[in-house]
């Protein structure tokens, strides 16, 4: 199964390694995203988003 999202962005033989492992693993994200999603199938209409953490926002001394 192809990811669209990252098919619109460069050809394979353009990408840096690292830049291909990032776009490797958002698509990985994005597809097991949609699996969960569709083993639930309406099964928990009230599940809310878990609450997202920040770091520590670190000022700059100079």
């Amino acid at each position: 199964m192809r990811c669209a999202a990252c098919c619109k962005r460069q050809p394979l033989h353009q990408l840096e390694n690292s830049a291909l492992i990032q776009q490797a693993l958002e698509a990985l994200v994005q597809m097991e995203a949609a699996r969960w999603l569709a083993r639930l199938r309406g099964g928990a209409p009230k599940l809310q988003a878990a609450p997202r953490r920040r770091g520590k926002v670190v000022e700059d001394s100079r």
